[in-house]
């Protein structure tokens, strides 16, 4: 992709300039010219510029701006989705590509999204094939996306594959929404338990045991360590605040950029109790739904195990999956290259033995991922029902400790009160 400026007309006879991303001169030239632009001047530019500047939004109506995505960013699901299933009831129906997706820019919500479709729409009217055209929007149509569509192009069942492109990415949004709504309230619970803990200790403690302090009385144990603790959270608790935030900022950067940290961070989840068989699951989950869309759509095995790796959320098996495509590479069989890996399950392992040997890999493989994908639901159930209980007992055990502890003295003086 390039980055061009430009200089223009808009249909009220207004100057307009800016800068726009296109895969080629003539393709940006088309995109203004949807917009509406009659273009008086457009160069290549050396560098990416901001995406809107001021001179564009005094020719813009309210509308607009409100609408107007800064930085681009990427198509929510729903919205790929409803495209998806649409371009493909349009391609079963018949309709050429280039109508189709027409059709599909004149329903579209997202502004960004518009304009990647009419990038999209412009590059195969040029002649390139509509997977290369969607190869260059990497942050809306991934390798999975793409490489299903370069084989049902090849098999002549664009339709087909489409539709089954968009039953996987609704899979894929009911499952991170059963993720978000499993953690939500644990992690509100958690949260608003520590807030509360903290006011507590900040707040209100220190007040209560200063009046004891004041009356020389000797103080318990409990409320002694309360005291110091709420002194410290006083004097030291921002200055904690921002070390937790810049340790988790250093060690998400350092885990970003050195692939050995993060394969020893996801093989140390996969064998944590409980949480670990969850990550397990929604590894295999990916794995199996990848890897069966994209036999079943014609792609070869090895393209399907390299693209299966890069949607692999998890590093570790990720490099054991790169290692299995050097085996089957060499004419082992996948099963075997499986067994080897030491990773996976012997059900997976023994499903795809007979896949391969009736012909029917594919089936099995999306036998496997439904059945994973069940498996899967009903764990992140179980483990929204047994942290629930534990963060209740845990915040009410330090919620109570702290009633203890200030209400000892209290205990304590009256008892010296009847004596």
């Amino acid at each position: 992709m390039a980055f061009f400026k430009y200089n223009a007309f808009n249909a009220d006879g207004k100057k307009v300039s800016g800068n726009l991303e296109a895969a080629s001169l003539s393709s940006a030239k088309s995109t203004l010219k949807n917009q509406g632009l009659f273009v008086s001047h457009i160069s290549e530019s050396s560098k990416k510029s901001a995406s809107f500047n001021v001179s564009q939004l005094k020719t813009m109506q309210l509308a607009d701006i409100m609408a107007l995505e800064i930085g681009g960013g990427k198509v929510s699901f729903k919205e790929l989705v409803a495209f998806t299933r649409q371009f493909a009831t349009l391609v079963d129906a018949g309709m050429p590509v280039i109508e189709s997706l027409d059709t599909l820019i004149d329903q579209a919500e997202s502004r960004g999204f518009i304009q990647v479709l009419q990038q999209v729409r412009t590059e195969v009217s040029e002649g390139k094939r509509l997977d290369e055209a969607l190869l260059e929007h990497p942050k809306y149509f991934n390798n999975l996306y793409v490489n299903m569509v370069y084989a049902a192009q090849s098999t002549g069942k664009l339709g087909s594959v489409l539709l089954e492109l968009a039953d996987i990415l609704e899979e894929r949004q009911a499952l991170t929404a059963e993720l978000k709504s499993a953690l939500t309230y644990p992690v509100l619970m958690l949260v608003v338990g520590l807030a509360l803990i903290s006011f507590l200790l900040v707040s209100v403690v220190p007040k209560i045991t200063e009046m004891f302090a004041d009356m020389g009385q000797a103080l318990p144990e409990a409320t002694i360590f309360l005291l110091n603790t709420s002194n410290w959270l006083q004097n030291h608790g921002l200055l904690l605040l921002i070390g937790l935030c810049l340790l988790a900022f250093s060690y998400k950067i350092f885990i970003r950029k050195n692939i050995q940290a993060k394969k020893i961070q996801d093989r140390t989840l996969l064998k944590l109790p409980k949480i670990g068989k969850l990550f397990e699951q929604i590894a295999l989950v990916r794995f199996t739904g990848a890897l069966s869309s994209l036999l079943s759509a014609g792609v070869p095995m090895l393209k399907s195990l390299e693209i299966s790796k890069k949607l692999m959320p998890n590093a570790y098996i990720g490099d054991k999956i790169d290692h299995m495509q050097t085996q089957v590479r060499e004419g082992v069989p996948l099963a075997r290259a499986m067994k080897e890996a030491k990773c996976f399950p012997s059900l997976l392992i023994n499903m795809t033995r007979v896949g391969e040997s009736s012909g029917r890999l594919p089936q099995m493989l999306a036998r496997l991922y439904s059945a994973n994908n069940t498996e899967l639901k009903n764990s992140l159930k179980g483990l929204t029902t047994l942290i629930q209980p534990l963060l209740l007992m845990l915040m009410g055990g330090l919620i109570a400790f702290i009633m203890i502890a200030v209400l000892l003295p209290i205990f304590e003086l009256n008892t010296l009160a009847g004596g």
